[in-house]
Order: structure tokens, then sequence, then C-alpha cells
């Protein structure tokens, strides 16, 4: 087995330990704080009401329990990281934000732990970055629908884990999503406003749920999903629904103009039909691959599914732009390092644990499983990227 790669993930500009900077009182102290900051300082956001702020170096924004950053009808996001160069990483942990964007960012942008709140504006936006955004446990507050506008345009290393989305539009990007809810709130009468839209590109899910949102007032219908082109992966037992209408499905679940989608059995498609258009449909088992670690630990569990009895190779490694293979996007070095071989149970599934001692937190990582079945055919799973903490 191959190490280099891996340890070449030390590589990435961890944060320095250092005492943090204390910021407190609302208003403008945050970005204050992040004018004065130098490259690789931890910001401690105490409670309050912050303006939004850009970020252009590297550093750590831990914001506390009752920490917020937007502006009243704000069209902009609450943190904005702009031109960050490659080999640094902002890291936003915490706190209660009007959505965090990215632009032109070579570097490392995470965000975890934390709420998105759009009640009173903001957007998400992700452009031009060739740097991994990662977004990981983000929630959103309040009714079971959500607001907000999410637009990722040009942009090759995009991930959400397990995060409460608005309404997302992909333009030119390579995005997965594992455990994804997009369940907006409003759209526009009387339908043809998907829940996530891909106008070009690459998007994997695995598991999760993309439903078509509910009326603010007049009746309307809207697809789960709509491929006008690119590739669409969907794996994992995802379930992809349309506008439902005091319990009756009002429009097709996934809709399209073109493109691929590759479609594990085990997907949920609930609408008028499930799926419509004349996109190119393979309809076989995707294998999936996910993560588990109690907090602390420094051992990651990982949960694997495919075809039964097939052989699983799990690769570890940090991300890297999607290399396309005809079984699927590779996100790492298929040279990198192998973590495991794997015989799957005659259910399809099975699983390893994987040591991490020694490496250093708020690092990016990516692993991903090939899978060789009795028949001889391989595939490819979607990746899992988790944030080392």
């Amino acid at each position: 087995m191959r190490t280099s790669h891996l340890l070449g993930v030390l590589l990435i500009a961890p944060l320095s330990a250092q005492n943090p900077i204390v910021v407190q009182g609302g208003g403008g102290a945050l970005a204050n704080a992040i004018a004065i900051a130098n490259p690789g300082d931890e910001l401690d956001v105490f409670p309050g009401n912050y303006t939004p702020v850009t970020v252009q170096r590297a550093l750590r924004i831990a914001l506390r329990s009752g920490a917020s950053v937007g502006a009243w009808l704000s069209t902009t996001a609450g943190i904005t990281v702009s031109g960050l160069p490659v080999g640094e990483a902002v890291v936003i942990t915490g706190g209660t934000l009007q959505g965090v964007s990215a632009v032109q960012c070579a570097g490392v942008v995470l965000v975890a732990d934390s709420w998105f709140d759009f009640g009173q504006g903001g957007a998400c936006q992700i452009t031009n970055c060739t740097g991994p955004v990662a977004f990981e446990d983000i929630a959103q507050p309040g009714l079971p629908y959500h607001g907000g506008s999410l637009a990722i345009q040009g942009s090759s290393q995009v991930s959400f884990t397990r995060c409460a989305l608005p309404r997302a539009i992909v333009t030119a990007s390579h995005v997965t999503m594992a455990q994804p809810d997009i369940f907006p709130y409003g759209g526009r009468w009387p339908h043809d406003a998907p829940s996530l839209q891909i106008l070009s590109g690459t998007v994997s899910i695995r598991g999760g749920r993309i439903a078509g949102g509910v009326a603010a007032s007049l009746p309307y219908y809207e697809y789960g999903i709509q491929l006008v082109q690119g590739e669409l992966t969907l794996a994992g037992g995802v379930l992809v629904q349309s506008t439902i209408d005091w319990g009756v499905p009002t429009a097709a679940a996934v809709d399209t103009l073109g493109g691929l989608i590759r479609m594990d059995p085990a997907t949920r498609l609930i609408g008028t039909v499930g799926l419509q258009g004349p996109a190119t449909v393979w309809n076989n088992v995707v294998p999936t691959t996910s993560s588990a670690r109690t907090a602390g630990s420094s051992s990651t569990r990982f949960d694997l599914t495919g075809v039964p009895t097939a052989v699983a190779f799990t690769l570890l490694g940090f991300a890297q732009p999607a290399l396309p293979t005809i079984w699927g996007d590779v996100w790492l070095d298929p040279g990198g390092f192998l973590a495991a071989v794997t015989p799957l149970s005659n259910g399809g599934s099975g699983s390893l644990t994987v040591q991490f001692a020694g490496v250093p937190p708020f690092l990016l990582l990516v692993a991903q499983t090939a899978t060789l079945d009795p028949t001889g055919a391989i595939a490819v799973s979607p990746p899992e990227r988790f944030l080392w903490d």
C-alpha cells in the first residue's frame, strides 16, 4: 500500500495552534478582527449580531452559540471567502450565518456545524473555485422547508455532507452531496422551478432527500431535480420527489432535457412519473461509501455497499478535481493510499476502520470505493468527503 499521497495531505497548511483572537460586541467587530488578523489566526467569536464580512487569507472563524453574521434584507452572504490562495484554508464553524460564499478560491474552504438562516436575506454563491469547497452538518432553523438560494458555477470540487440546503442551480461544476435535504419554500407559479437544477457539469447524490418545494400562496408544482445537460448520479437510496399537493404528486420527480443519469435501483422517485425526458439512463448498482466517527476518536469507520459478493477497493486521500472515467468520476489520486480490500457480503455490504493518529485537525479528506463484481464489472462510488476535526 502506498502512503505518500496521504502524507501529502498534511501539507495543506493547518491553522496555527496559538491563542485565539477574541471577537465580541457585534456590528463591525468581526470585520475589524479579520482586517488585523495574520494568516492562520483563529477568531473566537462571542454572541452578537455581526455585519457581513469578506475573508481573503487563511483563518479559522469559530462562532459561538448566539453569534450570527448577516444583515437585514442583504442579498449577499454573511461570510464571503474571496481569492483564497492555493495552500491556504479558511475554516468556519458554529454560529448562525446568512449563507457562506466562495469566489475564485484556489485554497480550501470548510464550513461545519453551522445554522444557515435566510429569513432576513443572504444567499450562497460558489463561483470559479478550483480548490475544495466543503459544507458539513449545516442546518436551517424553523420550518421543515428551507429558504434562500444556492448558485454553483465554474467550480471543480464542491461537496455537501448532511446539509439542509436552499434551492440550488449548478453550472459547469462538479458537486457531490451526501445525505442532503433540499426542500425549498416558495417557487414560480405555475411550475418550472426545480429544487435542484443542473444546467451543466456533474452532480453525485448519496442518500437524503430532494423534494419539490411548498407553495407560498398560489398552487404550483415543481420537479425535484431537472437535468438540462451534464451527468447526475443517484445512489444510496436517495429520495427525489415532486411537489406534493394534498398527498398527490403534481409533477415528475426528475425532469430531463438531455445528459446522462446513473441511477441505483434503490433510488426512490415520487412524482406523476418518476423520470421523464430524453436523458440517457444507466440503471445499475452504484456502490456507496459512508463514514462514521465518534468525536475525539482517532479512527473512522467506513460502511460500504455494492453488488453482493463484489470486492471493494477503498482509497483515501486529499481532494482533487474530478477525473472522469467510464465507471464514474474519481475524486482523488487513484494511485494514492489504498485503505483496504474488502469482500462484500451476500447482502452487498462491508465495513472497515482506519486509524488517523497524528493527523492534524481541520483537514478535508476523501474516501472512495471501486468495486469489482463477480461478472468482472467495475463501478465507482460517489466520494465521501469528511472533515477531520
